[in-house]
């Protein structure tokens, strides 16, 4: 299947997990698996290549990330109470799931997130735009598909996490310090909270 159709399906299937009818851990759990079968497909295994330092470097990352999250919530929740009641209905999310479910779905979430954004998406755009328009796109089709959802906040977070992670992974070429910062930050959110 071409990219450009796997990228429309999951990006569908993002906004039916938040609009659709059914439980929206289970519908994201779903949509998470198949982001996770198409990054198998495209060969994702080949670009992470753990070593103990990029491990280190991506618990870092996920702490400086959550800390500007921290921040920025703060200020939403201030002076933004239009966007800060679209948080607040994220954090709402939590209450359709237990903990068993919860935890383990919202792990292989952020896993099929950089599996499929950045370890598929962004690295194959790469070579045929060039590295920052590459890298850009990529970043463009992730917030999109985040704007289908209907969460304006959670479209900014994309649009920053987007930069982040993408920036991340063009400057390592490895998914492994993205990836452990992407967990790391929502380690970070599910035990301290924002």
């Amino acid at each position: 299947m071409p990219l450009t159709v796997e990228v429309v399906v999951v990006s569908l299937l993002w906004a039916f997990s938040f609009r659709g009818p059914f439980n929206f851990w289970y519908a994201i759990l779903g949509t998470a698996l198949v982001m996770i079968g198409f990054s198998l497909l495209h060969g994702v295994p080949s670009v992470i290549r753990p070593k103990f330092s990029d491990m280190i470097y991506g618990v870092l990352w996920g702490i400086l990330l959550f800390t500007l999250t921290w921040v920025s919530s703060y200020i939403v929740s201030h002076h933004f109470p239009y966007l800060s009641a679209y948080v607040e209905s994220t954090k709402a999310l939590r209450s359709l799931a237990p903990n068993y479910v919860y935890v383990p779905v919202v792990f292989t979430v952020s896993t099929a997130e950089e599996f499929f954004w950045r370890g598929t998406v962004q690295r194959n755009l790469i070579p045929v735009l060039g590295k920052l328009p590459g890298y850009l796109v990529a970043v463009f089709l992730y917030v999109l598909a985040h704007v289908l959802s209907g969460n304006w906040a959670l479209t900014l977070a994309s649009l920053f996490a987007g930069l982040f992670w993408g920036f991340l992974y063009l400057y390592y070429r490895d998914l492994t310090p993205v990836w452990v910062s992407h967990l790391t930050w929502d380690a970070l959110l599910l035990s301290v909270g924002i």
